[in-house]
């Protein structure tokens, strides 16, 4: 868990409690990114791979359809769609 995840009602103090949950989204998200474990990116990095491989293809739905916090990251892109 990171500094985000202390701000999260599932972050237990210990560990996450939708754990699997959020790997699930964390796999999708780098397979449609091509972004590797451990690799260390930029935010505007990030950003680009994000958009490109989430966004501009309108993959949104089906990585983050379900999350709570979906609706703040679809706000927040530029080419946002579902």
């Amino acid at each position: 868990c990171d500094s985000v995840c202390g701000k999260c009602p599932n972050f237990n103090g210990i560990r996450c409690d939708s754990e699997e949950r959020v790997l699930g989204f964390d796999r999708m998200v780098m397979e449609f990114t091509g972004i590797s474990d451990k690799q260390r990116l930029t935010y505007q990095q990030l950003q680009r791979k994000i958009e490109d491989g989430i966004f501009a293809p309108n993959r949104f739905g089906q990585v983050c359809g379900d999350c709570a916090w979906g609706e703040i990251c679809h706000k927040n892109s530029t080419k946002a769609s579902y």
